[in-house]
């Protein structure tokens, strides 16, 4: 009994020596308030609410892997949400007018794959930066490698070479 008390004491004391100090070093991370009026929207609309406008940045946040400091003007301390000093910035407009285009223009007149359910399909007709990016500044290019494709591999007489036909 008196060994379980000591482990019990000696792991509270571990935990409150070692654990507690090091996360009361790590505040956690602070970000500029917004204001209650934007100004210099130029692709999202003026009368933008917050929350709304909350959300679509964390949309572009999640969707590249990035935090505000990528687009805006910001540290912990100030931020200049207007200020339109970084390409990451007008970078992302014209990646808006661009997903706006695509989902207003094309998507519509997508038509649903043989077997594809229409409602399901209609669900699906619009992209977003996480359709491009998954979490990344930089939207992979090119199909994945060919030992990463999903399905069954070919069979041997597929691929066969054109000689021995």
């Amino acid at each position: 009994m008196r060994m379980r008390t000591f482990f019990a004491l000696t792991a509270t004391a571990l935990l409150t020596g070692f654990v507690l100090p090091a996360s009361a070093q790590m505040p956690p991370r602070r970000r500029p308030q917004l204001p209650d009026k934007f100004t210099n929207l130029q692709v999202l609309p003026k009368d933008i609410s917050k929350d709304r406008l909350v959300d679509t940045m964390r949309l572009f946040s999640r969707s590249l892997g990035v935090h505000c400091d990528h687009c805006h003007e910001a540290t912990e301390e100030h931020a200049d949400w207007a200020s339109d000093k970084k390409e990451a910035k007008i970078a992302a407009r014209n990646m808006m007018k661009l997903v706006h285009d695509i989902n207003t223009n094309y998507m519509p007149k997508l038509e649903a794959l043989p077997g594809e359910n229409e409602k399901e399909a209609e669900k699906e007709k619009n992209v977003n930066c996480w359709t491009c990016h998954r979490g990344q500044k930089e939207p992979a290019e090119g199909p994945p490698p060919e030992e990463k494709r999903e399905g069954p591999p070919p069979s041997r007489g597929e691929h066969e070479d054109e000689r021995s036909h």
